[in-house]
């Protein structure tokens, strides 16, 4: 474990963007929130295999929309905990967006502070909206 969070760090350093790393508590509780949220199964390898009460769309650039979304709210990036078990704030989803650019690809997941949205992007290049971002991408 561990390619992910040295991907996304060295992401951040080439386009100079500043990122923090969630504490591994911080990390184990949100995710235990999130599973308690969207998630059918107590213990899946991956999210977005039992969220409940979700949208979706099949387009390899829908993650690009995130920023439509978040636009300069804090957000918090994370992945399927089988790949790599890191955790981060970002000051935006503008930001998001550009780091993402930046990296190989990856299945993520993101949401806020108060778990209000989940959004994920899969390996199928199929993207999910939860919570509060459910009706956003239902109108996209």
């Amino acid at each position: 474990m561990g390619y992910i969070k040295d991907e996304v760090l060295a992401a951040a350093n080439r386009i100079d963007a500043e990122i923090s790393e969630l504490s591994e508590l911080e990390g184990r509780l949100i995710r235990q929130q999130i599973i308690t949220k969207y998630v059918s199964h107590e213990n899946p390898h991956w999210l977005w295999e039992y969220f409940i009460g979700h949208s979706l769309v099949r387009n390899r650039d829908a993650w690009k929309w995130i920023s439509e979304f978040i636009d300069d709210q804090i957000c918090i990036l994370f992945f399927n905990e089988i790949d790599d078990t890191a955790m981060f704030r970002l000051s935006s989803g503008h930001l998001l967006v550009k780091l993402l650019s930046e990296c190989f690809l990856f299945e993520f997941y993101v949401t806020n502070e108060h778990l209000d949205y989940l959004l994920c992007e899969n390996h199928h290049d199929i993207f999910y909206a939860l919570g509060t971002a459910k009706e956003w991408l239902d109108k996209k």
